[in-house]
């Protein structure tokens, strides 16, 4: 009786035959279709080793990946199946991404508005996308104060006048950071306290 295990090459070992569910994370990386699996495999092992080339890139939303394979001419049902897959594999899961995509973009000195465009920009939901900032807020991974007191010494002006504090205002916006918490730490600062010194 022929073996149901898929003939996968692991690039590393040179194997002939891997388990497709990879037990750690950097394994997933690591799967890669043989030069002869086309005429071997099941279209839904295919379709697993093509999730895991993807993977191999980035971290990707279910979204995304459903995207990217109904683009390479895949049936819906064949990705549906695909994705449930590799979602019990725990390849995907698009919780850890909104986690992980808020972390990092927060350590590039993103606000909470443009972080969660970015999130629905790949296939989260608005809630989805801001339940993951406010959990990373709720659990203390991300400070929201310390991000915003970062990013103002990273834009500051040398200048004090009324045109560097509008680009310095322009400079948060465009990080993302809130309307209402720019203008509040604005209003108190240098610009502000200059004003009243010259009464």
């Amino acid at each position: 009786m022929q073996s149901s295990t898929p003939k996968i090459r692991d690039r590393r070992s040179n194997s002939q035959t891997v388990d497709p569910a990879p037990r750690r994370r950097e394994d997933w990386y690591s799967v890669a279709v043989s030069d002869d699996a086309p005429t071997i495999l099941p279209h839904s092992s295919l379709l697993l080793a093509e999730l895991a080339k993807h993977l191999a890139r980035k971290d990707r939303s279910t979204a995304e990946l459903r995207s990217r394979l109904a683009r390479a001419g895949h049936t819906p049902e064949a990705i549906d199946d695909a994705l449930a897959a590799a979602r019990e594999r725990g390849w995907i899961d698009d919780s850890r991404f909104a986690r992980e995509a808020v972390l990092s973009a927060a350590g590039r000195g993103r606000g909470r508005t443009r972080i969660v465009a970015q999130l629905v920009s790949r296939g989260l939901s608005r809630g989805e996308a801001e339940a993951a900032w406010d959990r990373a807020v709720a659990t203390g991974e991300i400070d929201p104060e310390a991000a915003l007191t970062r990013a103002l010494a990273r834009f500051q002006p040398r200048g004090g006048g009324a045109s560097d504090r509008r680009r310095l205002y322009n400079s948060l916006l465009r990080a993302g950071f809130e309307t209402d918490r720019i203008l509040e730490v604005l209003g108190g600062h240098d610009s502000a306290r200059d004003e009243d010194e010259t009464e």
